[in-house]
């Protein structure tokens, strides 16, 4: 048959839709189908029909032309159909390379043609593209057909697309991938194992932890284990998953490669194969060790706060939301009088804190530690109290803070402390502060005596007794009071009766009793007959404490308590030894006020006598000089010596005269009664008369004195003989101390509302040391012979206060003393009126 022949009859064929039968022996004679009997080949070709048009892989036959542009398709199936888009028509005498497209691979196509050449079956997989252009991957298996001859005539394929287990191959792919990539950065130790615990999987965290890398295990038995530990890792996790079990965060021990032990958590579960069966484990490992320190030091912390806990003095405890008590230290229940065990799981308020200091109700939802993990603010509070088991309270100083985890409040923490010790200091303090202020307040005994009684009694005694010392030794009951009036009489009997007193006087030391009883009575009382007297005043507790001056024991004050109140402690006698201390000085101040009226008294009696009594005789002294010297004549040119005897006396009498001045001066100072009559008076003018009164005796020792003034200074209210005392008092002075040869020189200038007077001289200067004293009456600096009595300065400068001015001194030794003081202008003097 022709090879034209053959394209017909295969033409023929596609377009019936039916595969022609492969090429066979023509039969020898062709009669009525009907009248022969069936073929064999007939049949077979049926049946080849029936299965090729049905089956879902598609089928493709091409002659065996191998000339460009290659072999074409003489026959498609129904399922090429279903899988290219394309109908029969369609492709039948076209290449079957035409469903290739750019991306499909080039090596595989030439594989394809080379095979075909050489008549040999070839199997592949290609990327083809339907007739809509989507893109289809088919696995194709080509195989030569020979005719009886053993000719190629034609070439067959079968073709199944894999694009779905392509698809779900590269998804596994990929998911494998990403699994490796997690496995590889998981950083946690993932190790797959076989079921002879050698290691087939060792991620770059297990290398990490245990230094072994992955070639050094790979295939080995897992070297983490010690040897002698093989069949507990047998039995305990490898055992457990070879027999489909698992093991979840079970923390032991492995070994590192240099041998150190880590501590690990592992979690083991078996892996299966599709039939179900153990061919593996699969095993992640946590290097825990940070955990483990971390637990270690929370464990360490954990013993520390409790010792912290017990050893505070302080007391602890924590609350929870709803106020109960979640933990308190020992010092906490001992202070509020129960054991922690009493404490945990209660509520805290309704325990020891449900009453206010006066005792009523304190409502939980105004309880300041509530308030803690309500508000999440901190809170403080010390003037509230606690309460103890047995019903007593004690006042607290606390702090509420609150507790907050992951940012929310769960809780609070209370620190407190029994203030009970501050508050009774504070109260001494206040106590001891009341008194001192109010026995300073006066000079008076009988008024001290009182003060004493009325600071101690009810508060800190029941009664007390006030036994002094005169300057004879003398002691005398100063007084005796007790709470009730009526008991004062038997407090007084009680202090003649008390023979204690007297050893105290002597010794000098206080006497506590914090418990009378009968055999302190009858050593303390002076004879058996007086106690009677101490029986009657019930007293339950003493303290009897002198009263010092100094070295002095000027008295003691005995303090009591009777019926049922608490006895005296040492606090209590610290307490009464201050107390006394305070009372000892007013005592001793009012004595020393006492007499130093008294000595006032005879000083302005010795005044007043001064006086009076001195000035008549000097005046008639001055007098008789006066009348003397007419007598004889002494007013003339004659008897020089005469005329200086008496000059001399008049001196005399003058310089007396004005020591008397002086002296009642500094009396009406230091009484306060120094007065003066200020009026408007030109500064100028006083400097002026002032200089003139002291140009004589100046001239007398060669001594340069002159007025130096501004061409305007305003006027001064001043008194004017008062200011010219002061002058003459700051010019004696200077010309006293200045040498022969020297300047004293007397200023005025403006200030501020005042004029400054100074007095200037070139005197030999007054020591540092000295000036402290300068003003002090009676004294006189040690620079040159004594003169006067030392009143000038003091009277001076009371004299410018009392003017409202102040009194200065600058001075260098060898160069000589300026004094200045100030006096208001009399515009300002008007103004202020």
């Amino acid at each position: 048959m022709d090879r034209g022949c053959n394209r017909r009859e295969e033409a023929s064929m596609a377009r019936s839709g039916r595969p022609r039968p492969a090429p066979g022996p023509e039969p020898a004679h062709r009669g009525d189908e009907r009248s022969r009997s069936p073929d064999p080949a007939d049949e077979r070709h049926r049946l080849f029909e029936a299965i090729v048009e049905t089956v879902n892989d598609a089928v493709v036959v091409t002659d065996a032309d191998l000339e460009p542009p290659g072999p074409r398709i003489v026959y498609v199936n129904p399922a090429y159909t279903r899988m290219t888009g394309y109908r029969p028509e369609e492709v039948i005498g076209r290449n079957p390379g035409f469903l290739q497209g750019p991306e499909t691979d080039p090596a595989t196509r030439a594989r394809i043609r080379a095979a075909l050449r050489r008549h040999e079956p070839v199997r592949a997989e290609l990327l083809n593209y339907r007739k809509d252009g989507t893109p289809f991957w088919v696995e194709i298996s080509i195989v030569p057909v020979r005719d009886a001859a053993g000719r190629v005539t034609h070439f067959a394929s079968a073709q199944r697309e894999t694009t779905g287990r392509r698809r779900m191959e590269e998804e596994l792919r990929s998911a494998t991938r990403r699994l490796q990539a997690v496995i590889h950065a998981w950083p946690l130790a993932v190790i797959a194992l076989d079921p002879e615990a050698r290691v087939q999987l060792w991620n770059p965290a297990a290398e990490q932890i245990f230094g072994w890398s992955a070639d050094e295990v790979l295939g080995r038995r897992i070297p983490t284990v010690p040897e002698d530990r093989w069949h507990e890792l047998m039995d305990e996790e490898i055992g457990v998953a070879l027999a489909g079990g698992e093991v979840r965060r079970q923390e032991t021990v492995r070994l590192r490669k240099d041998g150190t032990p880590i501590p690990v958590s592992i979690s083991a579960a078996p892996i299966h194969d599709d039939d179900g069966r153990v061919v593996g484990i699969m095993t992640m490992l946590e290097d825990i060790s940070e955990r483990k320190q971390a637990q270690a030091a929370l464990e360490r912390l954990r013993r520390e706060l409790e010792l912290i806990l017990n050893a505070a003095a302080e007391g602890i405890y924590g609350l929870d939301t709803e106020g109960r008590t979640t933990f308190a230290n020992p010092a906490a229940a001992r202070m509020v009088g129960r054991s922690p065990e009493e404490l945990i799981g209660q509520l805290q308020h309704e325990l020891i804190h449900h009453s206010r200091p006066d005792g009523s109700p304190y409502p939980a939802e105004e309880c300041p530690i509530y308030a803690a993990y309500r508000d999440g603010e901190v809170h403080h509070a010390e003037d509230e109290v606690f309460w103890r088991k047995d019903g007593t309270s004690f006042p607290v100083e606390y702090t509420s803070t609150p507790i907050r985890e992951d940012g929310r409040v769960t809780g609070a923490v209370v620190t407190f402390r029994d203030i009970s010790e501050r508050k009774r200091a504070e109260a001494t303090q206040r106590f001891l502060l009341e008194a001192s202020r109010r026995l300073s307040g006066s000079l008076d005994v009988e008024t001290t005596l009182r003060q004493v009684a009325d600071l101690v009694i009810p508060e800190r005694a029941d009664y007390v007794m006030v036994h002094l010392v005169d300057e004879q030794g003398e002691v005398r009951t100063a007084a005796a009071v007790h709470r009730d009036p009526e008991q004062s009489e038997l407090v007084r009997r009680a202090g003649g009766a008390l023979g204690a007193i007297a050893r105290v006087l002597r010794s000098g030391e206080p006497e506590l009793v914090p418990e009378v009883s009968d055999d302190w009575l009858r050593s303390a009382c002076r004879d058996a007959t007086q106690r009677p007297v101490l029986d009657a005043l019930r007293t339950r507790s003493l303290m009897l404490v002198p009263l010092r001056a100094g070295e002095r024991v000027i008295g003691a004050i005995t303090f009591g308590v009777t019926g049922q109140r608490a006895g005296y402690t040492e606090h209590d006698l610290v307490v009464a030894e201050d107390f006394c201390g305070s009372a000892a000085l007013a005592l001793e101040n009012a004595r020393l006020y006492r007499g130093a009226q008294q000595a006032s008294r005879i000083r302005d009696e010795v005044l007043r006598i001064v006086a009076h009594d001195l000035r008549n005789p000097l005046n008639t002294i001055l007098l008789s000089a006066g009348v003397l010297g007419e007598l004889l004549g002494l007013s003339s040119e004659g008897h020089p010596a005469e005329k200086r005897q008496l000059d001399m006396i008049r001196r005399s009498v003058h310089r007396a005269d004005r020591l008397i001045q002086d002296l009642l001066d500094v009396a009406r100072l230091e009484a306060g009664q120094l007065a003066v009559q200020p009026t408007p008076q030109p500064a100028a003018a006083l400097v002026q008369e002032a200089v003139e009164l002291h140009r004589a005796l100046a001239d007398e020792k060669r001594i340069r004195l002159e007025a130096e003034l501004p061409d305007s200074i305003p006027q001064v209210a001043a008194d004017r003989d008062r200011i010219l005392q002061v002058f003459s008092n700051l010019i004696d002075n200077a010309i006293k101390f200045t040498p022969e040869g020297g300047r004293i020189t007397v200023r005025a200038k403006p200030g501020v509302g005042e004029v400054v007077f100074s007095v200037q001289d070139t005197g030999s200067g007054i020591p540092e040391e000295q000036r402290a004293r300068l003003f002090d009456p009676f004294w006189q600096a040690r620079r040159a012979r004594r003169a006067g009595a030392g009143l000038g300065l003091a009277i001076a400068r009371g004299i410018v206060q009392a003017h409202g001015g102040r009194m200065e001194v600058e001075s260098e030794v060898g160069k000589g003393t300026t004094m200045s003081f100030t006096v208001p202008t009399a515009e300002r003097q008007r103004r202020a009126a």
